[in-house]
């Protein structure tokens, strides 16, 4: 049997392609634990807040806490376990990272007049980070970002007193349900 260029070529776009679609399947599949751990700690982290706003420092210093030791414990168990080594999970962790020190110098540059514009500007950071991600990890992240950040900018202008639980609701909500999108259609290790 005597395969030509284009053919020898085309089957391997089609590796290539196969290759990719299931790189991607491993990412989503990573990052869907990570989301819903982080849908979970922010809507609790937000009710608390709402409920008990003196507090709001340690609620949040806990909730970001527990949410960045999850992380590290997930993409510490997803690279033990997955087949293929992603540099993925240290990236992932880094990233946090770099976003936190990113939002901790803009709030000292430019402090907020709010506590209200203070909740709306963390997730704001942390969805640009979403879709900066989406434009190499896939379409789902960027269009994750700009979900919550939508979500998070109707409720800035228009939840009134309950920004917070509004917050806990779009926020967490949709950072849950991304997350169990993403266990579905990913790659489990």
């Amino acid at each position: 049997m005597r395969v030509d260029q284009a053919s020898a070529q085309s089957a391997l776009d089609d590796i290539a392609e196969i290759e990719a679609r299931t790189a991607q399947a491993a990412i989503y599949g990573a990052s869907g634990a990570s989301l819903i751990l982080w849908g979970v700690v922010v809507a609790l982290a937000y009710l608390m807040n709402q409920f008990f706003p003196a507090a709001a420092g340690s609620i949040w210093l806990c909730a970001w806490t527990t949410g960045f030791v999850g992380t590290v414990l997930i993409s510490w168990r997803w690279k033990r376990r997955s087949s293929e080594k992603h540099r993925m999970t240290t990236q992932l962790v880094l990233a946090q990272v770099v976003l936190i020190l990113f939002g901790i110098l803009f709030l000292w540059l430019l402090p907020p007049s709010s506590p209200r514009q203070t909740a709306a500007f963390w997730p704001l950071v942390f969805m640009m980070g979403y879709v900066i991600a989406g434009l190499w990890l896939g379409r789902f992240f960027i269009l994750c970002g700009i979900l919550v950040s939508a979500l998070t900018v109707i409720g800035y202008l228009y939840s009134g007193p309950w920004l917070l639980l509004w917050m806990a609701l779009a926020n967490g909500g949709a950072l849950i349900a991304g997350g169990l999108y993403l266990r579905k259609v990913g790659l489990q290790p």
